[in-house]
């Protein structure tokens, strides 16, 4: 009984994920612009808070790969790891360009990647 309460709530937890994804990634697309263009008063803020919820999203993930991965290998944990460590140097550098290049080659691709595989998920839930 507890490995299909831990289930359920690998679940929920997708279930809430994908809700979530899809506003951070329009919100990223947007930081990209931002990051290329000319950065505003509140871009480094805004920053923050793309990160805490990138951060929020890998941590669902890597709570829930099992699951996500059932099938296929959709997104390994070692794919996880490197694009994470990429992003926190790049922020950490401070690089307008190169956090922009990580946001649209790398972490665009992971979260678009993922909706359509919550998608399926979410889906099969519901039903």
């Amino acid at each position: 009984m507890p490995e299909l309460d831990y289930k359920q709530q690998q679940l929920e937890a997708l279930s809430e994920l994908y809700s979530y994804n899809k506003k951070l990634t329009k919100a990223i697309i947007d930081m990209i612009k931002e990051l290329r263009e000319e950065l505003k008063d509140d871009s480094n803020e805004y920053l923050n808070l793309l990160t805490d919820g990138i951060n929020w999203e890998f941590n669902v993930l890597n709570h829930t790969l099992d699951l996500i991965n059932e099938s296929e290998v959709v997104i390994s944990a070692e794919y996880l790891s490197s694009v994470a460590n990429n992003l926190s140097s790049a922020i950490q550098s401070k690089d307008a360009l190169r956090i922009a290049e990580i946001f649209e080659k790398d972490i665009v691709k992971v979260f678009t990647t993922l909706d359509n595989t919550l998608a399926n998920i979410v889906t099969i839930k519901e039903n």
